[in-house]
């Protein structure tokens, strides 16, 4: 039996996000949750501050 590394990434699909905007925006638990192509990193570094 091998067990998977925990390499510290969470899989997001669309039943996760439902759930989360459900408990933490109930009001917009009854719009439409699709996926969308990946396109980049939201964690990429910021320059704009040290300008």
């Amino acid at each position: 039996m091998s067990a998977q590394p925990d390499t510290g990434i969470t899989e997001i699909n669309t039943d996760l996000v439902r759930r989360l905007i459900a408990e933490q925006f109930p009001r917009w638990a009854h719009l439409p949750v699709r996926p969308v192509e990946v396109g980049g990193w939201d964690t990429a570094p910021s320059t704009w501050a040290t300008r």
